[in-house]
């Protein structure tokens, strides 16, 4: 079992303290941890337990009543310093005002009138609430299945032992507070971001005609492992050409070739925060005349976004006076052909550009698309061309937090234009 260290003890009890202040009166919040894992799995915690207390430790529960009182149930466990065995040890190394076996939980429960409990499936490893709600759904369209997931199974347990309590939905509190970062945060973010442009780097450097898609992941992968993070956040996505369409890629098995061109989207799990980037380059090193008109007009249009990221900003309003300022340079581009005009038109009819949250999981919660933009509060910028019917995909994405001025962009340490990524590319790597 171990406790985290990048967080102090007074950070991890304000959280708690905020959240009990959003309780009414005689409410707790019950926040279950992540399951043991099956086989020789590395355990990793769920993000909201550990956003809460920093436990690493299977099986355990954490309840905030409305009076501030935070209290772990454990496991027993005799051959562990971190156990119900050891109150005093676990209560001074997390703050946590009580630890009590895990057998105790149900008679906690037993007196409650009301609960407060997440509505949303707890994420682990390599997974975020969207993709975990696809997961969801298919398991319970599955006539034989119906899988509920460990937070969802607790729920349904829940409601059939304890009929009389009235269960409310904590997940839009723990929303709204992991939607601001804090400095400390940002610290393992501004990481998290740097060692995502830093393995792009490295496998722009691999490229060259004849590699697979999943050699230049090998070589993210690896600049993620040296410099500290677990592995990626989430399933890379390294398509050429044809494949670069595919959103949600990830065979990454497929040959790369002369003249194609690479897309990557991959970031790391860096002490339970990560990052999101998409970089596209050429596989023989140099853009084309083609390539590089697409690609310099998506680079545009997401370097005219980046300026207008700055707090009391709204989201709807950036769409807008970005294609407003966008559209007269769109009139007198040089595009490589009238296909390629057509795709790049697109930009203009997606209102996507200013993306999803990124905090603990690649599409983190998300509050900043009917609001004025906050500091602290981090997404993506994602500015596309996409013509599905001539398999063009063109994309520039970079990860940024707001702050009291402007933007901060996290992922700046991967070249962006034109001219910085073939110099990149360049310095070939030996292989």
């Amino acid at each position: 079992m171990s406790f985290q260290t990048d967080f102090s003890i007074t950070e991890l009890a304000e959280r708690r303290k905020r959240l009990a202040s959003s309780l009414p009166e005689g409410a707790v919040a019950l926040i279950p941890g992540a399951e043991t894992p099956r086989g020789s799995t590395l355990f990793r915690q769920f993000n909201d337990f550990y956003y809460l207390c920093g436990v690493e430790q299977p099986g355990c529960y954490l309840t905030i009543s409305h009076t501030g009182e935070s209290v772990i149930y454990l496991p027993e466990d005799d051959h562990s310093t971190f156990s119900a065995s050891n109150p005093a040890h676990v209560t001074q190394t997390t703050g946590l005002q009580a630890v009590r076996p895990l057998a105790m939980l149900t008679r906690r429960l037993q007196w409650l009138r009301i609960l407060y409990f997440p509505s949303r499936e707890g994420e682990g490893e390599r997974e975020s609430w969207d993709c975990l709600e696809r997961w969801r759904q298919a398991t319970l369209n599955d006539p034989l299945d119906k899988r509920r997931g460990r937070v969802g199974q607790i729920a349904y347990n829940l409601r059939a032992e304890f009929p009389y309590i009235e269960i409310r939905d904590l997940s839009p509190i723990l929303d709204e507070m992991r939607a601001i970062k804090s400095e400390s945060e940002l610290v393992l973010m501004r990481r998290a971001g740097e060692l995502t442009g830093l393995a792009v780097v490295a496998a722009m450097q691999a490229t060259q005609p004849g590699v697979i898609e999943y050699e230049l992941y090998a070589e993210m992968e690896y600049v993620y492992l040296r410099g500290g993070a677990r592995g990626p956040s989430y399933s890379p996505i390294v398509p050429g050409s044809a494949n670069a369409g595919d959103s949600h890629y990830g065979a990454n098995n497929c040959r790369l070739d002369d003249g194609d061109i690479v897309l990557a989207d991959c970031a790391p799990d860096y002490r339970y925060y990560t990052s999101d980037i998409g970089r596209m380059w050429p596989v023989n090193g140099v853009f084309s005349e083609k390539q590089k008109s697409l690609y310099n007009y998506v680079l545009a249009y997401h370097q005219t976004l980046l300026p207008m990221m700055r707090p009391g900003a709204m989201r709807q309003d950036i769409h807008r006076m970005a294609a407003e300022t966008m559209r007269p340079v769109f009139e007198t581009w040089e595009f490589a052909s009238k296909e390629q005009r057509e795709t790049a038109a697109c930009l203009f009819d997606f209102w996507d550009h200013v993306s999803h949250g990124v905090g603990m999981c690649v599409h983190d919660v998300s509050l900043h698309h009917n609001r004025p933009f906050e500091p602290g509060m981090v997404f993506a910028v994602d500015p596309m061309a996409w013509d599905r019917k001539n398999d063009t995909y063109f994309r520039v994405e970079d990860t940024v937090v707001i702050t009291e001025t402007g933007c901060e962009v996290l992922t700046r340490s991967c070249p962006l234009t034109v001219e910085d990524i073939e110099a990149t590319m360049r310095v070939n790597r030996p292989r």
